[in-house]
């Protein structure tokens, strides 16, 4: 199966078409501010793709003006929960460029935390970025989102 994302975000599938349970990622636009919200568990992290028309970027030379994590159930088990950003082939912009260790101390249930990465409050560099996680230790349990506000060169 494939799928094929117009610029007007209308979906085509080709192929047998599988079960989606929930979708990697969403944008909004509040004025000139863009805004894209990422939800993930301890054992599904986002992670990035070439071929994955679901998986959204943040645009090259966007200014990122704010990164939130919000727990939306407590992490347990692990050390800590990295944030940032990749190019679609894997290749690194800045793998904690969001966070750099949240630890898993202030990962607990309904918690908001600031991210305090070098990405915020500074552009991403002249290629898209698409957020990926990583983590330190073995989390049983654990569930968040991210939330990053940025401005385009596009705005």
């Amino acid at each position: 199966m494939s799928i094929e994302q117009t610029s007007t975000g209308v979906r085509k599938n080709y192929g047998p078409r599988s079960v989606e349970d929930k979708a990697p990622a969403r944008t909004q636009k509040h004025g000139e501010v863009n805004e894209i919200v990422v939800h993930f568990n301890y054992d599904d992290l986002p992670a990035a793709s070439e071929v994955d028309a679901l998986i959204l970027e943040i645009p090259e030379n966007s200014f990122i003006l704010s990164s939130h994590t919000h727990v939306t159930a407590a992490w347990v088990g692990g050390t800590s929960l990295t944030l940032g950003l990749q190019k679609p082939d894997g290749t690194e912009i800045d793998n904690d460029g969001f966070d750099a260790a949240v630890l898993t101390a202030a990962l607990v249930n309904k918690a908001w935390i600031v991210n305090d990465g070098a990405l915020v409050g500074a552009t991403i560099g002249a290629d898209a970025g698409q957020i990926v996680a990583s983590v330190v230790g073995t989390y049983t349990a654990g569930s968040a989102k991210l939330v990053v506000r940025y401005l385009t060169s596009a705005n």
